[in-house]
């Protein structure tokens, strides 16, 4: 626990020095939000509530200290099918190095869509030049370990470019991340802090505070319960802080139901927004498992967003 403590205290003080250098946050300063989003379709189903309760390598998107539960090896899968054209696509790598520790890789792709090009033409009229797809990369690689069988600790250093008509720009970003299992049964705290680092093309990256709590009952191989919430705190004035809650109910042995409401989602839109659904379906093995997960996500007037993983684990 002495090491724990330690490397607590390390933790934290890199995400002073990093936050400190994420001085850029006014109004539409932000760059890439995109690293904001789900990951993989079982968290986007209860609106992303879930820092307490990470179980898998999806954990990299919300916190990476879930690494330390990482068994054996696994391989996920992420489509999702964004507004107004633009999807993100996610590979992602997990392997247990030892008890308890694990290590995890991953990469991103989100495309913006088609967008217009305008240019003077010789009288000094605009017009159409055809049209071009900006994009954004991010790379990562998380590692994660459990210390005295209740407290779990996370780094994810990570990579984001953008490509904008041929104009590119990178930064490197750090997510921590710390998960506590408490005395009582079934309930677990939660709390990461994301993209600490430096700008990408002038502006900050979106920094952001996760906390939560987590309840399960029941057995998770049978018929359980899960209930998360989670507060996020965006350091931009770009967006407020935001409260969700999500619920799993895992009955039978291979299906999942899911759904979450996340309050300042639906604020300042019209139409249904705010409230997630999915639903799960899995198959567990001695050698092989493997979980397919749909998420549902209303943005009222905007549209609404499909989301589809695939996980496996061997």
């Amino acid at each position: 626990m002495k090491r724990a403590l330690t490397l607590i205290l390390v933790l934290l003080a890199a995400a002073a020095v990093l936050r400190a250098d994420q001085t850029d946050t006014g109004q539409g300063s932000v760059a890439a939000p995109f690293l904001t989003l789900p990951s993989d379709a079982r968290s986007a189903a209860m609106a992303q509530a879930g820092v307490a309760s990470t179980r898998d390598i999806n954990s990299m998107s919300l916190n990476p200290a879930g690494l330390a539960g990482l068994a054996g090896q696994q391989v996920g899968l992420n489509q999702n099918f964004w507004l107004q054209g633009s999807s993100v696509e996610s590979l992602s790598y997990g392997t247990e190095l030892f008890r308890h520790a694990g290590l995890g890789l991953d990469l991103d792709y989100f495309s913006v869509g088609a967008v217009d090009r305008v240019a003077f033409d010789a009288s000094g009229q605009l017009q159409n030049a055809g049209s071009f797809n900006p994009y954004y990369l991010s790379g990562g690689i998380g590692y994660g370990e459990e210390f005295g069988h209740s407290l779990s600790l996370g780094v994810l250093a990570k990579m984001v470019q953008q490509n904008i008509d041929g104009s590119t720009a990178s930064a490197f970003a750090a997510d921590l991340g710390l998960e506590y299992s408490t005395p009582l049964n079934g309930l677990s705290l939660g709390l990461s802090e994301q993209n600490l680092g430096g700008t990408l093309a002038g502006s900050s990256l979106p920094l952001m505070t996760r906390m939560g709590a987590s309840f399960a009952m029941g057995n998770p191989d049978r018929d359980s319960l899960l209930i998360n919430v989670d507060g996020q705190v965006p350091a931009a004035a770009l967006s407020q802080t935001s409260l969700s809650a999500g619920v799993e109910l895992h009955t039978g042995r291979f299906l999942s139901l899911r759904g979450g409401y996340e309050l300042q989602q639906a604020n300042g839109l019209t139409g249904l927004s705010g409230f997630t659904a999915g639903a799960g379906l899995g198959r567990g093995g001695l050698h092989f498992a493997w979980e397919l997960d749909y998420a549902w996500v209303p943005m009222g007037d905007l549209g609404h967003a499909n989301q589809i993983s695939l996980l496996t684990k061997f």
